[in-house]
């Protein structure tokens, strides 16, 4: 028979090999300080027998286990995960001092593996999860240098230390950037507090060198005249607070870093990577065409998916991890900003479009009724003076045929121009005095027209630049 056909049992040295390693380990055993005190009144030579039809049993030996089951023996022991590995480490010497080559240890202390679940009586054993250690320098070197079972440990250690390490780091950088934001945001904040007229802070601000965004606001606002008859004014902003203290500028690299948006599928594609990475190990070594070289092969399969299963766990519960942490910084952030854009909303009223139009149509308005009542005063007047012209005439015509006086016809022209001639500069006079009454009227309200089309010009500036 082939050596690569015959069992673990076989290929270590059979039962010679077995009871050797059984009595050197323990020897160990009893020595060792971690679980020599489950040692204590218990039939040890008895014990020994029994472990070496066990061990003979799981390697592939002739006899099969016969005793109780793994969790059923080993139930009250009260045996921890310290003690498990002190009899691995000692059993894991005792065939090493045989001389048993590196790669049937392997093999065996796999074996001897499996049973960590039943032996230490646990549902789920969490711990296995965790790698054999966080040092990726360690993994590496096992990874190169160590047997194939300490080589897919070291792999699956690789991958989950490099996710664990990827995800800190960024999350140390996401922690930097939201205080950073926050620190921006709460500057504005208590330059704001107490304020109550922006007017009175406004040039306080306008100069500040580390308050360069209220530059930018002082470019959207206006002056716009009070309709209380004071001549004052009050400052509005044409545009929103938010389009001024923006995300963009207050939280950088938080809302918008593609770094940090990529990074959840990232950690999950290391695990994934690990998965496949691991199934390949174990696939690769699987044998199929020959059932007695499967007994072998389901080692390396097992080694393979343990280093699938963890990364994943790992790459998922990091990218979960990160992603809530990191939207949980991000809003912290960005809740400092929109409360500072909620102030300056407050503290300064918005001037819309359709108020400056409003003020532009009742200024207009004002003036055109000013007209209409000019234009009726004028006719007004030049309808009195048409009368009082025809009543002087007919009086002239009336004494100068009375009184004989020249030819008729002399008389009545020279009456109808000097009545003409004294009513025309009556009404030059009236009209004059209405002139200068519409003069001032019209100027005060031209004067209030100029202010609406003024104030109105900044909006239609600033309407221009956003569709520009």
């Amino acid at each position: 028979m082939a050596d690569r056909e015959k069992s673990l049992y076989q290929r270590m040295g059979g039962k010679a090999v077995i009871e050797a390693a059984t009595e050197s380990f323990y020897v160990k055993a009893l020595a060792d300080g971690r679980i020599k005190r489950h040692f204590e009144n218990v039939n040890v030579q008895e014990l020994r027998g029994k472990q070496g039809e066990f061990l003979a049993a799981a390697f592939g030996g002739p006899n099969p286990w016969a005793g109780k089951d793994m969790r059923t023996a080993h139930a009250g022991l009260k045996l921890n995960e310290e003690a498990f590995k002190a009899f691995a480490e000692n059993l894991r010497k005792a065939f090493e001092e045989l001389n048993v080559s590196g790669e049937l240890v392997a093999e065996a202390m796999a074996i001897v593996g499996s049973t960590h679940d039943t032996v230490l009586n646990n549902g789920v054993n969490w711990p296995l999860l965790l790698p054999s250690t966080w040092n990726p320098a360690t993994a590496g070197w096992f990874l190169l240098h160590g047997t194939s079972g300490e080589a897919a440990k070291a792999l699956s250690d690789v991958f989950i230390t490099v996710t664990v390490y990827l995800g800190a780091v960024f999350l140390l950088w996401s922690v930097w950037l939201t205080l950073r934001s926050w620190w921006r945001a709460s500057r504005y904040r208590m330059a704001l507090r107490g304020v109550e007229h922006y007017a009175f802070a406004r040039q306080k601000f306008q100069v500040n060198p580390r308050l360069p965004l209220f530059r930018g606001l002082h470019h959207h606002l206006v002056e716009v005249p009070l309709r209380d008859g004071s001549n004052k004014t009050e400052s509005r902003r044409t545009v929103e607070a938010a389009e001024v203290f923006t995300d963009e500028l207050l939280a950088p690299g938080l809302s918008t870093s593609r770094v940090l948006q990529a990074l959840p599928g990232t950690l999950t594609g290391l695990g994934v990577l690990g998965t496949f990475v691991g199934l390949q190990i174990g696939i690769g070594g699987l044998e199929l065409t020959d059932l007695k070289k499967l007994e072998t092969s389901i080692v390396p399969l097992i080694q393979g998916c343990a280093i699938a299963f963890s990364t994943s766990v790992w790459g998922v519960t990091a990218s979960l991890g990160f992603s809530l942490i990191e939207k949980a910084l991000e809003s912290f952030a960005l809740g400092g900003v929109r409360k500072l854009q909620a102030r300056v909303d407050s503290l300064i009223p918005r001037y819309v479009p359709e108020e400056a139009m409003a003020e532009l149509e009742r200024s207009s308005r004002g003036s055109e009724e000013l007209l209409k009542g000019l234009a009726v005063a004028i006719g007004d007047q030049m309808q009195m003076a048409i009368g009082r012209l025809g009543t002087e005439i007919k009086d002239a015509v009336v004494n100068a045929t009375r009184e004989g006086q020249g030819p008729l016809a002399e008389q009545s022209a020279q009456l109808l121009s000097t009545a003409i001639t004294a009513e025309l500069g009556r009404l030059k006079e009236t009209i004059g005095q209405m002139s200068e009454q519409f003069n001032s009227r019209f100027s005060s309200a031209s004067d209030e027209l100029m202010r609406s089309v003024q104030s109105f010009q900044p909006t239609v500036t600033t309407l221009s630049q956003a569709v520009s």
